[in-house]
C-alpha cells in the first residue's frame, strides 16, 4: 500500500511539471505576438469627474 501512495504521489508530481510546462509554452505562445498588434487605445466611455456632461460629449466628436 505504501508503494502505491509513493507512485501516486509521483505521478501527481509530474502531472504538475508537465502542466506548468504546457502553461508556460501557451503563455509565450499566446503573448509573443501581442507586440506585433498594438491594442489601440480608446477615449473613455465614462467622462472623467472633472468634466460637464457637455465637455464630455465635445472631447468625444474632436
Amino acid at each position: 500500500m505504501e508503494q502505491l501512495e509513493r507512485l501516486d504521489m509521483a505521478f501527481e508530481s509530474l502531472k504538475k511539471q508537465l502542466i506548468g510546462r504546457l502553461h508556460g509554452v501557451l503563455r509565450k505562445q499566446l503573448f509573443e505576438n501581442t507586440e506585433k498588434f498594438p491594442v489601440p487605445r480608446k477615449q473613455p466611455l465614462v467622462p472623467k469627474l472633472s468634466q460637464t456632461p457637455l465637455e464630455s460629449v465635445v472631447a468625444q466628436t474632436n
